[in-house]
C-alpha cells in the first residue's frame, strides 16, 4: 500500500514537471511567435515607409522585360514594362545612358514629401534619350513625286517635326515655298509629308526621324516626381504635360525639338521645379507655344513653379504663320510663376521670334515674382514681361533685378520693348532695378527700354539703359510711378518720355545724349544730372563707371543694398547711380555717412 502510494505520488509529479515544462514550450513558442510576428511587421512598415527603396534598371539593348530588373546585370528592356510596374516612394528607375527609346513614359506612381520617385540615369555617356519619333531610313519608304520633291505616305496627322541626324529641317507654311535641302511641309489632304531633297535623302542622311507621338512624359498627374538627366525630344506636341500634376522637379534634363511646348504645367500642376536644364527648337507648329509654360483650367490654378539655371535657345526660324506666338517661360490664364532665376535667353539673332519671361494673369495664390539674373539676348520681342496681375485678385510683390538684356525686339513689332510693365494697381508692389538694357533694334516703331502702361506704383531704381528708342515710357494713365538713380543715355529717342495724364517722379538720374531730347511730358527733378556718366567701355558692353565718373556717390538711398555685381551699397559717400557700386579699394566698406541722402 505504502508502495502504491508512493508510485501515485510520483506519477502526479511526474505528470506535474511534464505540463509545466509543456506549458513552459508553448508559453516560449507563443512568445517567439509574437516577437517574429512583431519583427516582420516592423519589416513591412520599413518597406512601407521606404527605408529599404528599391532600384531598376532599363537598358534597350542589354535588357528583358522578363528580368527582375534589379541589377545592371538583368535590366529591363522597354518603357512599356516601366508603364505597368507600380513603384514605392523613393524608388528609382534608372535608364541607361547613350541610348535611345522610342515609347512615351507615362508614370503611374506617386512618391512623397522626402522620397519621391526619381527617374534617372546609369553608366557613362549621353543622356538617355525618350523620343516621340520613329525613323524611316528605308529608301522605299519615300517616294519621288519631282526632280527635287520626295514624301512619306499615310502619316495620319501633322508630325511636327522632321530631323535628318538630329539635325531639324526647315518646316515650310506650304509646299511651293520648299526651295533648300531639308525643308518640309506637311499635307493634311493627302496625309503626305513632303521634303525637298536633289535625291533619295537616306542617300543624304544616317537616320531620317518623323514625331509619331504626342509627348515624351505624360500626361501626367502622379506627384513626387523627380526626373534627372533625361533627353525628351521629337515629339509633335509637348516633351512633358502636367495635368494635375504636383511636386515634380525637372534637373539635369535637355529637351530638343518639340512641336508645341517642352514642359507644359496645366490644370492645378502644382509646386515644379525647372533647374540646369536646356531647351532647344520649341513651338515648330504653328500656334502659340513656350518653353516652360504654366496654365491654369477654369476656375482650377496652377502654380508655383521656379525656372531656374536653364538654357534657352533655338536653332531654327519658326514660320511666322497662323498667330504662332514663339516665346520662352510664360505665366498664362490663372497660373502663377513664382522665381525665374539664373537662366540665359539665347535668341540666335531673333529666331526666338517672340518674348523671353512672360509674367501675365497670375492666380489668386500669387504672392511673390522673382525675376533675376537672368540674360536675355537676341530674341525678337521683348525680354521681360509683367502683365496683368491682378485679374484674378493677387497682389504679388513683383522684384525684377540683377538682368543683363542686350539687342532685344529683333522682330520689329509694334508696342515691344526691352521691359513691359503694364496693367496693375499700387496695390501691386512692383520694382524694376539694378538692371542693364543694352540696346533694342532701330526700326519702323519704337523699342524702349521700359515702357510703364496702364500701371501704377512701380518703382523703378538703378537701371543703365543704353541704345534704345525712348529709354523710359509713361503712358496710358500710369501714376505713382518713381525713377530713381537711373543712368539713360545714348538713345535714339528721349531719355523719359512722359504721354497723356501719366505721371512720374524722376530724380537723381543721369541722362545724357539721347537725340530726341533728355526729358519730355513732365518736370524732372532738380537733382538729376545732364553729364556723360563716363563709362569704363559701351561698346563692349563694359559699364562699370570710371574713376571720374560724375555718377559716383551721388545717388539716393533708396532702401536697396546689393548691386548688380553683388556688392554692397552704399560704398562710399552715397549710393552710385547706375548699375554699379564702384569701389577702387578692396577692403570693407566705409560705414555709411551719418547725412546719407535717403528717398
Amino acid at each position: 500500500m505504502i508502495i502504491s502510494l508512493s508510485k501515485k505520488r510520483d506519477s502526479l509529479v511526474h505528470s506535474f514537471v511534464h505540463d509545466t515544462a509543456q506549458r513552459r514550450c508553448h508559453l516560449f513558442s507563443l512568445s517567439l511567435k509574437l516577437h517574429l510576428n512583431l519583427l516582420i511587421i516592423v519589416f513591412i512598415a520599413l518597406i512601407a515607409s521606404n527605408g529599404w527603396s528599391a532600384t531598376y534598371y532599363v537598358s534597350m539593348t542589354d535588357g528583358n522585360d522578363n528580368n527582375n530588373g534589379q541589377v545592371t546585370l538583368t535590366p529591363w528592356k522597354s518603357i512599356a514594362k516601366v508603364n505597368a510596374s507600380i513603384f514605392n516612394p523613393g524608388d528609382q528607375i534608372l535608364f541607361k545612358r547613350g541610348e535611345i527609346w522610342r515609347e512615351q513614359l507615362i508614370p503611374i506612381s506617386s512618391g512623397k514629401t522626402g522620397l519621391p520617385i526619381y527617374y534617372g540615369a546609369y553608366g557613362v555617356g549621353n543622356k538617355p534619350s525618350i523620343r516621340g519619333s520613329n525613323i524611316f531610313n528605308v529608301a522605299s519608304n519615300w517616294t519621288q513625286e519631282s526632280m527635287i520633291l520626295w514624301y512619306l505616305s499615310s502619316i495620319p496627322k501633322d508630325p511636327g517635326i522632321f530631323v535628318h541626324d538630329d539635325i531639324l529641317g526647315q518646316r515650310k507654311p506650304q509646299k511651293t515655298a520648299l526651295n533648300a535641302q531639308w525643308d518640309y511641309w506637311y499635307d493634311s489632304v493627302n496625309t503626305r509629308l513632303y521634303i525637298y531633297s536633289t535625291v533619295n535623302p537616306v542617300t543624304l542622311s544616317a537616320k531620317l526621324e518623323v514625331s509619331v507621338r504626342e509627348y515624351s512624359i505624360g500626361p501626367q498627374s502622379t506627384s513626387y516626381i523627380t526626373f534627372d538627366n533625361l533627353d525628351m525630344r521629337h515629339t509633335n506636341n509637348m516633351g512633358w504635360l502636367g495635368w494635375g500634376a504636383t511636386n515634380i522637379i525637372f534637373q539635369n534634363c535637355n529637351f530638343t525639338q518639340s512641336g508645341g511646348d517642352h514642359v507644359l504645367f496645366h490644370n492645378g500642376s502644382n509646386y515644379g521645379l525647372v533647374i540646369n536644364c536646356t531647351f532647344n527648337d520649341w513651338g515648330v507648329n504653328d500656334g502659340q507655344f513656350y518653353a516652360v509654360h504654366t496654365q491654369g483650367y477654369n476656375a482650377t490654378a496652377t502654380g508655383p513653379v521656379d525656372v531656374k539655371n536653364s538654357l534657352f535657345t533655338t536653332s531654327t526660324t519658326i514660320a511666322q504663320v497662323n498667330g504662332t506666338e514663339h516665346s520662352v517661360v510664360m505665366q498664362d490664364y490663372n497660373s502663377w510663376i513664382r522665381n525665374v532665376q539664373g537662366n540665359r535667353i539665347d535668341g540666335n539673332s531673333g529666331k526666338i521670334s517672340h518674348d523671353g519671361i512672360v509674367i501675365w494673369d497670375s492666380s489668386y495664390d500669387a504672392t511673390i515674382h522673382l525675376i533675376e539674373s537672368n540674360t536675355i539676348t537676341n530674341i525678337g520681342g521683348l525680354a521681360i514681361i509683367v502683365q496683368q496681375l491682378e485679374n484674378h485678385g493677387a497682389h504679388p510683390v513683383v522684384t525684377i533685378r540683377y538682368n543683363i538684356i542686350e539687342n532685344v525686339s529683333l522682330s520689329d513689332s509694334i508696342d515691344k520693348s526691352a521691359i513691359r510693365l503694364k496693367t496693375f494697381t499700387s496695390d501691386s508692389n512692383v520694382s524694376v532695378y539694378y538692371n542693364i538694357i543694352n540696346g533694342t533694334k532701330q526700326g519702323t516703331y519704337n523699342h524702349a527700354g521700359i515702357d510703364v502702361y496702364s500701371a501704377s506704383g512701380a518703382k523703378i531704381y538703378n537701371n543703365i539703359i543704353y541704345a534704345v528708342d525712348d529709354g523710359i515710357t509713361v503712358r496710358q494713365g500710369s501714376g505713382g510711378i518713381s525713377g530713381m538713380n537711373n543712368i539713360i543715355t545714348n538713345n535714339r529717342g528721349h531719355g523719359i518720355q512722359v504721354q497723356d495724364t501719366s505721371a512720374i517722379t524722376a530724380d537723381y538720374n543721369c541722362v545724357f545724349g539721347n537725340i530726341l531730347g533728355n526729358y519730355t511730358g513732365f518736370t524732372s527733378g532738380t537733382h538729376n544730372i545732364i553729364m556723360d556718366p563716363l563709362f569704363k567701355n559701351a561698346v563692349t558692353g563694359n559699364f562699370h563707371l570710371a574713376k571720374t565718373s560724375p555718377c559716383r556717390d551721388i545717388g539716393v538711398f533708396v532702401g536697396l543694398t546689393q548691386d548688380i555685381a553683388g556688392h554692397p551699397v552704399p560704398f562710399g559717400l552715397g549710393p552710385d547711380i547706375g548699375a554699379f557700386e564702384e569701389a577702387d579699394i578692396t577692403s570693407s566698406p566705409p560705414a555709411p555717412p551719418a547725412n546719407l541722402r535717403v528717398l
